[in-house]
C-alpha cells in the first residue's frame, strides 16, 4: 500500500488528506459515494459510525447538483459559512469518482483546518470490471487509505472493511452490501449494527467464498451473518458451494437471480440449524438481526 500516492492523487482533485490539529474543528460526519446497483446510480451520502444522516441519488445525466450538495451539509449541521467549502468538496469528491471508475470512495473524520474542510483518512474501492481509464498508478494506489481497512481486493478480488457491529455482511457488489448495511441500521433501529463491508464482486467461485467466510472468522464480535447474492443464473452453483463450506456462526443467506428456488431448495434440504434462507432481502435482514437480539437477549 502506498499512503503517500493515494493522498497525492486526491490531491489532484484538491481533496486534503491530513491529521487534525489541536487547532482543528470536528465536523462529526464524513461524506461518501457509492454505486447502488438497487437504483442504478450513485449516491452521496453524509453519514456518523453507521448511521446514514442524509443522501441524494446523483444523476448520471446531470450529475451532482450543487442543491445536493448544499442539502447533505445543512442536514449534518453544517455552519452555514462553510456551505461553499463543504459543495465544493462534494462536487471534487465525484469528479474523483468518476476518474477513478470507482464502486465507493469515503472520507472520514472530516474537520476544518485553517478554514478549509480536511479528511482523516479515505476509502477507495475501484470497479474491477471498469479497467478503462485506471492508470497502473491508480490501480497501486486502491485502499491505500484508512489504517484499518484491509486490502485484499487485488489478490482476492475481495473488498473488505471492519466496522463495529455484530452482524457480518457478505455481498456480491459494493451496492448491495451497502445496502445491506443501511438495512440493518434502518430494521433495528440502530440496536444492532453491521460488522463490516464486504464485496467479493461477480465470481461466486468455492474458494472466493472459502476465503470471505474465513476473513469473517476472524472477526470474533459477529454474532450472525448474512449473505446477499445476485447470481443470475449461479445461484444453485453459489448454494452448492456455501452447503459444502463450514459455518461457524448462524448465517442467513438471500440469492436472486433465474434459479432462485432451486438454490434454496438446496440449502433448506441440509436442514442445517444455522444455515438459513430468505424469500427477500428485508426479511434476510430482519431474520440477521433477530438472531442477534435473540443471542443478545440470552446472554443477557
Amino acid at each position: 500500500m502506498n499512503v503517500n500516492a493515494l493522498q497525492a492523487y486526491l490531491a489532484s482533485f484538491d481533496i486534503a488528506i491530513a491529521t487534525p490539529t489541536p487547532q482543528s474543528a470536528s465536523l462529526h460526519f464524513g461524506l461518501r459515494i457509492a454505486a447502488d446497483v438497487i437504483i442504478g446510480a450513485p449516491v452521496i451520502a453524509v453519514f456518523q459510525g453507521q448511521h446514514e444522516i442524509a443522501r441524494e441519488v446523483i444523476s448520471p445525466l446531470l450529475g451532482l447538483r450543487a442543491y445536493q450538495a448544499r442539502n447533505l451539509g445543512n442536514t449534518a449541521n453544517l455552519a452555514r459559512e462553510h456551505w461553499d467549502e463543504f459543495m465544493q468538496l462534494a462536487a471534487d469528491l465525484y469528479r474523483c469518482y468518476l476518474a477513478a471508475n470507482a464502486l465507493l470512495i469515503q472520507l472520514e473524520a472530516l474537520h476544518i483546518s485553517e478554514g478549509h474542510i480536511t479528511a482523516t483518512h479515505c476509502t477507495l474501492h475501484l470497479d474491477q470490471a471498469a479497467e478503462v481509464g485506471q492508470t497502473p498508478e491508480l490501480v497501486e494506489v486502491e485502499s491505500a487509505d484508512a489504517p484499518n481497512f484491509r486490502a485484499v481486493t487485488r489478490e482476492t478480488g475481495i473488498a473488505f472493511l471492519p466496522l463495529k457491529g455484530q452482524i457480518g455482511v457478505l455481498a456480491n457488489g459494493a451496492g448491495l452490501a451497502m445496502a445491506a448495511m443501511d438495512m440493518i441500521a434502518h430494521y433495528s433501529g440502530d440496536s444492532v449494527r453491521a460488522a463490516n463491508f464486504m464485496d467479493i464482486g461477480n465470481d461466486l467461485r468455492i474458494d472466493k467464498l472459502a476465503t470471505a467466510l474465513e476473513i469473517l472468522r476472524e472477526e470474533t464480535q459477529i454474532r450472525a451473518l448474512l449473505i446477499t447474492l445476485f447470481g443470475a443464473a449461479q445461484c444453485v452453483t453459489a448454494a452448492h458451494t456455501l452447503t459444502a463450506l463450514d459455518h461457524v456462526v448462524p448465517t442467513v443467506v438471500y440469492l436472486s437471480g433465474s434459479d432462485t428456488e432451486a438454490a434454496r431448495a438446496i440449502i433448506e434440504r441440509t436442514n442445517s440449524p444455522i444455515l438459513l434462507t430468505a424469500g427477500t432481502l428485508r426479511e434476510a435482514v430482519r431474520r440477521a438481526i433477530h438472531l442477534v437480539s435473540g443471542a443478545q437477549a440470552e446472554g443477557a
